[in-house]
């Protein structure tokens, strides 16, 4: 990489972290007043059960701000994602016969619940569609795979479609590149770049492989972007399996997707709870295993002087027994 290149890099992430602190700082210099009621889990989906579409018979996902469903290729991904795309937008294309899956008795049911409470429920026979609850309070932005190297965008809901600005961020080239599926790609990084820059909120990005076409430090940049985007007062769901967009260290925000052969698409989501105090005081008063120890006001766990002493104790002996062999 060149160094003008780096720099400007360089000079566009320190740009976007400056949005980021002014965000959590309440900043006034932010185009728009952000409605901290409205970040992370207190906006846009928080839960979907989805039962008879294609290959999900009946599963239920639990949603974060930002959120990635992570599995094999036909695990069900996708699946999740588009059910989750018609019972927000209601100007999505509606499920076909193809759709329903087998011993559904030809109904596809998708019951959705936003944060503010509000329920939404699908109930289709197709052709016949019928829909409660209502999300025109927020836009919604599909973008499948299969356009990355083209609109980007597949359609838009009725809100969306009337914020100009919003649509023209995902229109718009990226800079300077030459044509091709890898150019078309950066159209997402740049789109997400400028959403930032103008401090949108209220929207719902539905992305299908971000990953798609970008180089490793395009794909770690747009993650970036992307959390960014979601503190901002956004939802931004995604399928992925690429690790530049999974984050060991935010296992809430991962749904594990598999295929069932018996039940078909099944979602598992990572429960990390605290040990209790009084396992932690017991490890860190015990010589035989682990010790804890407080840092920074944070449990961080270590070994026992006693375990590395039967360790080095052990190592020894295996050593000595090796020259002996000789």
């Amino acid at each position: 990489m060149s160094p003008c290149r780096q720099h400007r890099d360089l000079r566009t992430f320190r740009r976007i972290m400056s949005i980021n602190r002014a965000i959590q700082g309440g900043d006034a210099s932010i185009e728009r007043d952000l409605d901290h009621e409205h970040v992370g889990l207190r906006f846009g989906l928080t839960r979907v059960r989805i039962r008879g579409y294609r290959a999900a018979r009946d599963v239920s996902v639990e949603l974060s701000g930002t959120c990635a469903l992570v599995g094999e290729a036909n695990a069900g991904k996708s699946t999740l994602l588009t059910a989750m795309r018609m019972v927000l937008d209601a100007d999505s294309p509606p499920p076909s016969r193809a759709d329903i899956a087998d011993g559904s008795r030809g109904v596809i049911v998708i019951d959705g619940v936003l944060a503010d409470g509000t329920t939404l429920h699908l109930e289709a026979r197709p052709p016949n569609v019928a829909r409660t609850g209502s999300t025109d309070a927020f836009s919604v932005f599909y973008m499948p795979a299969e356009l990355r190297s083209g609109p980007v965008v597949a359609g838009r809901s009725g809100a969306a479609a009337a914020r100009g600005p919003l649509v023209e961020a995902f229109a718009r080239p990226h800079g300077r590149h030459p044509a091709g599926a890898s150019a078309a790609a950066l159209t997402l990084v740049g789109a997400v770049q400028r959403l930032c820059e103008r401090g949108c909120a209220g929207l719902v990005l539905l992305i299908e492989e971000p990953e798609l076409y970008l180089r490793p430090q395009a794909q770690r940049y747009l993650y970036r972007l992307l959390r960014v985007f979601a503190e901002m007062g956004n939802q931004v769901v995604y399928t992925t399996d690429a690790p530049a967009f999974l984050n060991v260290g935010r296992l809430d925000e991962l749904v594990f997707v598999r295929q069932d052969p018996n039940l078909g698409v099944r979602a598992r989501q990572p429960r990390l709870d605290p040990p209790p105090h009084s396992t932690i005081e017991m490890a860190s008063r015990s010589g035989s295993c682990p010790s804890a120890r407080k840092m920074n006001g944070k449990a961080s766990f270590s070994v026992a002087p006693s375990t590395r002493s039967a360790a080095r104790a052990r190592n020894s002996s295996l050593r000595s027994a090796s020259n002996s062999v000789r």
